[in-house]
């Protein structure tokens, strides 16, 4: 419950006005399974595809988030909701500042998933369920949890002891009992679940550039057909400056465009540092 003497105080940056910086709309990715079911696993592949493809991406581990945002959190199922309650909060600031955000918790209960797509918003949230028989998880087991929970070592344990309930319609199954890291990876890309790159911001960047250089070029080719009119006071000698200016500009900006595709990307990052 929120204090009623805490008021949200609104500022005059929109998440419109941050996507418009990233080229993308911000979305998470919350991908839910049991534990050694490859969430995490598809989770770090995806994020260093996305990111080479020129996406800013977060990804939010379920064991890394608890060595400090929710180190002081254990395993009871009030604290399992809590820990999904903070991380769908984080993910929430993340995707309003227009990232693409991976969230990989096992999150076993539809409830807990629910909970979190209330708060991040149904638009925003896409469930990918990463599908492996319990089987197949104990055999893979990377983390030798498995091992423990048979020695008696763990107890709670979500597909063994405690339960993990089956995602009823997922955004996205992937089955990594068939499917390759690749394979899963790719899913994810093509599924169109994410708008990697926000294109209607883009377009319209292009296109502002585009009229921008096309009316400044008129601008300055009637300027100079004018000009020599005034001097010369004939307008078959002016169109013919126009037009020769014309030529020599489209010459000079189809070299000047050469020159800076020989230059690598990073060096004038590197020049202004």
């Amino acid at each position: 419950m929120v204090d009623k003497n805490i008021t949200w105080h609104e500022g005059n940056v929109s998440r419109k006005d941050r996507e418009s910086i990233t080229n993308q709309r911000g979305r998470v990715l919350w991908f839910t399974g049991l534990s050694g079911s490859g969430k995490s696993t598809i989770a770090v592949e995806l994020e260093k595809k996305l990111t080479k493809l020129g996406n800013l991406v977060f990804r939010l581990d379920g064991d890394n988030i608890r060595h400090g945002l929710n180190k002081d959190l254990g395993f009871s199922s009030e604290e399992r909701t809590e820990n999904i309650r903070r991380i769908a909060e984080v993910a929430k600031l993340f995707c309003d500042s227009g990232v693409i955000v991976l969230a990989s918790f096992i999150s076993p209960l539809i409830e807990m998933r629910e909970l979190a797509k209330e708060i991040i918003g149904n638009k925003d949230f896409v469930e990918i369920f990463v599908k492996a028989e319990i089987d197949t998880c104990k055999k893979r087991d990377p983390k030798g949890l498995y091992e423990k929970v048979i020695a008696g070592e763990i107890k709670g344990f979500s597909g063994i002891d405690a339960p993990y309930e089956v995602p009823c319609s997922p955004d996205l199954l992937l089955d990594t009992d068939n499917l390759s890291l690749t394979e899963c990876v790719l899913m994810v890309e093509t599924a169109g679940l994410v708008n990697m790159k926000n294109k209607e911001v883009l377009r319209e960047s292009h296109l502002r550039s585009i009229l921008k250089g096309l009316t400044w070029r008129i601008v300055a080719s009637i300027t100079t057909i004018v000009i020599s009119y005034a001097i010369t006071g004939s307008i078959h000698f002016a169109l013919k400056i126009g037009a020769i200016e014309v030529f020599a500009k489209i010459l000079i900006y189809y070299f000047h465009e050469r020159a800076w595709q020989l230059v690598p990307r990073g060096v004038v990052r590197k020049l202004w540092k």
